[in-house]
């Protein structure tokens, strides 16, 4: 069984370029709008990652203020 590398970010500052990615794209979502975390990863460019789109927004600092309420 092979892991496909997409699905998998790799660590250190490819990984931190994608957590901005998805950041990015959540601040995007415009209100009354919400994504899935598929979407949310496809549009970060890690289309098979949506479980590691919580992690990423888990990292995100306090005053970022991420409308995380429209991904789900």
């Amino acid at each position: 069984m092979s892991a496909n590398p997409e699905s998998h970010p790799a660590s250190g500052s490819e990984f931190d370029r994608w957590v901005r990615a998805v950041w990015q794209v959540v601040e995007g979502i415009p209100p009354g709008h919400v994504l899935t975390y598929g979407e949310v990863a496809r549009l970060a460019g890690m289309s098979r990652a949506a479980r590691r789109v919580s992690l990423a927004m888990r990292r995100a600092p306090r005053g970022r203020n991420l409308p995380w309420h429209r991904v789900v």
